[in-house]
């Protein structure tokens, strides 16, 4: 389905924001009000600049502070602008010879509405500055679609992926040498809502290509679904980007058979491309859809691709512990999800016996404390019983396990083992060890292999059926393991 886009005015919106620009602080029951700031674009925020009176007595500043709770206006002949005082930061403050304060510091969102007055209901644009970056988007399926700029049209390809009902429309632009990515939603929403699913659209792209690109962002509102005309424009600086360039999928298959094409004629390289192409197709919209709806509504299932994502080139003292956390996040909502069906891995199937049990031994060892009159010093029974109380408790690596029963993926062997590894590296007991190569190659090879897990699961809670990268045969000459296994296994 081919679309049109115009967005020259939202280009222009963006690049006028990013002049340096004197604006009046406009607040009256603050110290600054009626002072002129200078603002201009800084690096993932905005910078001011300015001065104030220097107030007679002990110089302790609190006439500057800014209340969070507030929204200060900043104001010029072109327009207003609305910045909460918890993204406010007074970086610096100097003196002046003509008895001044000189300020500067850093902005962190704006925008040209204050937030009560914000429309609850426009059709919203999300506008992500990548700089020289880009987010590859050959591995997805897509559609063509025209953009209209200044009389002329020129053709790319979109995403289109539909969120709870929405649509939304994922395409790249480039201007002034610099990459933005564009995110358009089909109908009506509220900035934080539109917001919230875009930031999972990021996480997905982050998830199945390794990069997770969030700096920064512009907020766009408009009335007509034609988006041509701005009504509101948001700024916000967000959590760092993290650039793994570790990808769970890949429709590129010499990225990860290089080697083997080496030497080929052409009938052995046609062949060899006919094979491993096998079962190769782009990541399909609705893979895409169900994923973003689940990072959007479970928390756990957010939490668990952020630290599988900051995992990735993370020290392997944090990347484990990182990896086993994400693991058990996932399991949990899976289990949770199945619970009235939930097969019980307790030792002791029926819980009356068990509490018997355990009801039994705390009478015997009280009747033993007794019986040889032993001090209340010398046993401490209340740790004891908090023991006991856990002692119907399923092993950890049967929890981790079941999941992968009900998503449908059959663990072998070496998977079992790799989560009865998950106590040592979980608290961290190889750290001391790390600086050894035996043990760093071990350590690397248990985290790819719990890699490959974590995405089986989350892709599984989707219905994904296709081949992701099997990072611990692709880096087996890293972990000098002998690994018999395709480097793209089929789940």
């Amino acid at each position: 389905m081919e679309i049109e886009r115009k967005i020259d005015q939202s280009i222009e919106k963006i690049f006028s924001l990013q002049i340096e620009q004197s604006l009046e602080f406009s607040n009256e029951d603050h110290h600054l009000s009626g002072r002129e700031l200078k603002i201009s674009k800084g690096n993932n925020c905005y910078n001011f600049d300015g001065s104030s009176p220097i107030i007679a007595g002990v110089q302790t500043h609190k006439e500057l502070d800014f209340d969070r709770s507030i929204e200060y206006e900043f104001s010029s002949d072109s327009g207003n602008y609305f910045v909460s005082g918890r993204d406010i930061y007074l970086n610096n403050i100097a003196y002046s010879e003509d008895n001044l304060k000189i300020l500067s510091g850093s902005i962190y969102s704006l925008s040209n509405t204050k937030s009560i007055n914000k429309n609850e209901g426009l059709f919203r644009r999300f506008i992500l500055p990548l700089g020289n970056e880009k987010i590859n988007l050959s591995d997805f399926q897509k559609f063509p679609v025209t953009f209209s700029s200044n009389g002329r049209k020129s053709r790319a390809f979109y995403l289109l992926i539909d969120v709870k009902g929405i649509k939304y429309y994922i395409y790249q632009r480039k201007f002034k040498n610099e990459n933005y990515l564009f995110i358009d939603s089909g109908a009506k929403l509220s900035e934080k809502e539109f917001q919230k699913i875009c930031f999972n659209i990021m996480l997905t792209f982050a998830f199945v290509k390794g990069n997770l690109h969030h700096d920064q962002s512009y907020i766009l509102g408009f009335e007509t679904e034609e988006m041509e005309v701005v009504d509101e424009i948001s700024y916000y600086s967000m959590r760092v980007s993290a650039i793994t360039n570790q990808p769970t999928f890949t429709t590129n298959i010499y990225s990860i058979y290089k080697d083997e094409f080496e030497n080929l004629n052409e009938t052995e390289e046609k062949a060899l491309k006919e094979k491993l192409y096998e079962d190769i197709y782009d990541f399909d919209a609705t893979t895409f859809s169900k994923l973003v709806e689940l990072f959007n509504d479970e928390e756990k299932a957010q939490r668990a691709v952020i630290l599988f994502i900051h995992g990735h080139h993370s020290s392997l003292e944090i990347r484990l512990p990182n990896y086993y956390v994400a693991l058990e996040a996932i399991t949990s909502l899976i289990s949770n999800k199945f619970k009235s069906t939930k097969e019980r891995l307790n030792p002791i199937k029926d819980n009356d016996i068990a509490n018997e049990i355990i009801s039994m031994t705390i009478d015997n060892i009280e009747k033993y404390i007794k019986d040889k009159n032993i001090a209340k010093e010398d046993i401490n029974l209340e740790i004891i019983k908090r023991k006991l109380d856990s002692l119907n408790t399923p092993p950890n690596a049967d929890k981790l396990a079941e999941p992968f029963n009900r998503v449908g993926y059959k663990l072998n062997e070496e998977q079992l083992k790799i989560l009865k590894k998950r106590n040592s590296y979980l608290h961290g007991s190889f750290v001391k060890y790390v600086d050894e190569d035996k043990v760093f190659k071990e350590a690397l090879y248990v985290s790819l292999r719990v890699h490959f897990l974590i995405a089986v699961l989350i892709l599984k809670m989707t219905e994904f059926e296709g081949k992701i990268i099997n990072y611990s045969s692709l880096w087996k000459y890293m972990t000098e393991k002998e690994i018999i296994e395709d480097r793209l296994v089929k789940i």
